[in-house]
This record gives structure tokens, sequence and C-alpha cells, in this order.
């Protein structure tokens, strides 16, 4: 069963380290069968199954979903679970905490909420 959990966990990753930052319509149509399992591997205690170097991905995945749709309010969710689980597992001077910093900040920016950017 270990073994299937994280095959699983790898084509999840994989599959968010595909989506682009800045999605065109035709690409994140293509994506939405892939969301709710990747929101799956995230809240659902499967993390323990993604690697260290692999763990921000389904979040960034996720959240450029959302944001590249202009759903921010459905993307910060994830950038802030990919901040708290990073600093969690990872400590705080790992650079996926400031990736996941940026992506929030990035967000933030891009609806104007620049004080918190």
């Amino acid at each position: 069963m270990e073994k299937l959990k994280r095959a699983y966990c790898r084509t999840m990753v994989s599959e968010a380290k595909g989506f682009p930052a800045t999605p065109t319509r035709g690409l994140w149509e293509g994506f939405v069968p892939v969301v709710p399992h990747m929101a799956e591997v995230v809240g659902d205690g499967l993390l323990q199954w993604i690697e260290n170097e692999d763990l921000i991905w389904p979040f960034v995945g996720l959240g450029r979903f959302y944001a590249g749709q202009g759903a921010y309010a459905q993307a910060e969710p994830w950038y802030q679970q990919c901040l708290k689980v990073c600093r969690r597992r990872s400590g705080e001077e790992h650079p996926d905490v400031a990736s996941s910093l940026n992506n929030l900040a990035a967000l933030y920016d891009s609806q104007g909420r620049y004080d918190e950017a």
C-alpha cells in the first residue's frame, strides 16, 4: 500500500510541476480533472508520502489553478497552507518557505493588497 501511495503522490507532484505560472484557459481546463486528486494529497494525510524537495508543488499547482482564473479567494488558502506545512516540515530558513512567502505576496499584489504583500 505504501508503494501505491508514493506513486499516487509522485503523479500529483508531476502534474503540479507541469502547470504553468500563467495558464491560459485551455491549459487550466485540462487541469480540472486533476484538482480534486491534488487537493486530496495535500488535505488527506498523504503529505507524508511526498518527498521534501517536492512538498511545495501540489500547493503551488492548486494556487496557480485558482489564481489563474482570478479565483484569488480560493487560491489563498492553498498558498497559506503551503507556507504552514513548509515551515513545520523544513524549518523557517528553507528555500520553500521563501517561495511560499513569495507566492502569497504575488497573490496579494495581484489583488491590490499591497500592505499584505
